[in-house]
């Protein structure tokens, strides 16, 4: 790429930001675009929603028919009240079968209930979605077919997205160089539009998600009290991932070296924010609000292994190396008496040494049995044809389009390529069979269907349909 480097963030006295590459990345404020910026086209206009007239906290919502002839009635209310406000009514260019509208300008506080009971004077209503537009940029994944893919598409960073100009880089996580990381997509853009833009520039990824526009908090302790104020003054009203975040002292902290961040773009993950706060000194340790429903359980492992807790000692005096590693474990066993959290919860911890002595702590993956899928049969659903790389989060980023989820598994072993879902009504997990059964997920088209009792199944894992 010709566009020049972004300055450094903050850079504190006696505390050099450390080397790229790997999250030291500056992202913009969203709306900013930098003289010489790219633009992208997204052509054509007419295959996406318009949501420009959305504002912080507008309400949008999805709505489809059983039939056409319902659908073309409900476009008929375009400009009509609904609770005493004016709303505006669309088609959705991307409905293949043009039963599905876009409904803005929604009165504050309506439920999909209330949107669904209003368009049935049209006909009967398959599906209703209410979505909240914030502020917020979000950020998203995508992953290629060959590492040369995803480096070819590292030269659209800094691409102008609908005002935001998005930043990419590897995931820390991927091992071939295949998966990206995005940051800084406007707060409306749904996966699919992202995948457009990848192809519209001639490199389809063989999957591709948009993380919830919801903010996340953070903690983040130093291991001094300076090094933390540093990190108030230079980074509180900064912007991380598009976002501006609040930095302050946690007023529970004895020694004031806990940090509480607030308004952290959902999916900006630990080893970001480590590597964000470490320019102002020793970050010792990262916990995010996404980071606490754990996904260890009956098992656990060394370094590396879990993403739920990440803890990182000073290399300094062994005595302090020890009350902090005293003081992490008795917060891993916290979470294991909690057993049954969401995603398969924690049951141990897995603790392992690193080089030079640091010491990381993890917790550690595993299946374990349990009576996780337990519960009434018209909750959950079965899911097949799961592509081998999907993981229980992405599965349940997919499945929310529906509605609540409150378990998501993917199962492996003889059950590989199969998974389960439960929603928090009856009413969401229909909608799940009737709306993404045939859905692409990961480059391929799932199966959802209504989830069959049988026998043992919550001990072997899958109860296919009959």
């Amino acid at each position: 790429s010709s566009r020049a480097p972004l300055p450094p963030i903050c850079a504190c006295p006696g505390h050099p930001p450390p080397a790229p590459p790997r999250a030291m990345m500056s992202f913009p404020q969203q709306g900013f675009a930098p003289p010489g910026a790219r633009f992208a086209t997204l052509e054509p206009a007419a295959k996406r929603p318009r949501f420009e007239g959305a504002g912080a906290g507008q309400a949008i919502a999805e709505v489809r028919f059983s039939d056409v002839n319902a659908t073309q009635q409900a476009l008929t209310l375009n400009g009509s009240a609904l609770e005493g406000q004016a709303i505006s009514v669309e088609l959705d260019a991307r409905s293949k079968d043009g039963t599905k509208i876009i409904v803005r300008n929604l009165p504050d506080g309506i439920d999909f209930r209330r949107l669904k009971d209003f368009f049935g004077q049209c006909g009967p209503v398959a599906f209703a979605d209410v979505k909240r537009v914030s502020s917020t940029p979000i950020t998203g994944q995508v992953r290629f077919s060959t590492p040369e893919q995803a480096q070819v598409a590292l030269e659209l960073n800094g691409t102008v997205l609908d005002g935001h100009e998005i930043a990419m880089k590897v995931h820390a996580g991927s091992k071939d160089g295949t998966k990206l990381q995005i940051f800084n997509i406007p707060p409306h853009m749904e996966w699919q539009e992202l995948k457009d833009f990848f192809n519209q520039n001639g490199l389809p990824p063989i999957f591709c998600e948009a993380t919830s526009a919801e903010s996340i908090t953070a903690e983040v302790r130093f291991a001094d009290a300076q090094m933390a104020q540093h990190a108030v003054t230079s980074l509180n009203g900064g912007i991380l991932g598009g976002a501006q975040i609040q930095v302050v002292v946690d007023q529970m902290s004895s020694d004031q070296t806990k940090l509480v961040v607030s308004n952290i773009p959902a999916g900006i993950e630990w080893q970001e924010l480590k590597d964000h706060f470490g320019q102002c000194g020793t970050v010792a340790f990262v916990r995010t609000s996404e980071d606490k429903s754990g996904k260890g359980s009956a098992k656990g492992k060394g370094v590396g292994k879990g993403k739920a807790v990440s803890f990182v000692a000073a290399t300094n005096p062994i005595m302090q190396q020890m009350q902090m590693m005293q003081m992490q474990l008795q917060m891993l066993q916290q979470k294991a008496a909690q057993g049954g959290c969401f995603g398969p919860g924690f049951a141990a911890a897995g603790a392992g040494f690193g080089g030079k002595g640091a010491m990381n702590f993890a917790c550690g993956k595993g299946k374990g049995k349990g009576s996780r899928l337990s519960g009434p049969p018209e909750l959950k659903a079965w899911i097949g044809n799961l592509p081998e790389e999907i993981k229980w989060k992405e599965l349940q980023e997919h499945m929310e389009k529906a509605g609540k989820t409150t378990w998501v598994e993917v199962f492996s072993g003889k059950s590989a390529g199969t998974g389960a879902v439960i929603f928090k009504t009856a009413e969401e997990a229909s909608n799940a069979v009737a709306t993404l059964n045939g859905s692409e997920l990961g480059g391929a088209k799932i199966v959802v269907d209504a989830w069959v009792p049988k026998a043992r199944d919550e001990e072997e894992g899958a109860a296919p349909p009959a």
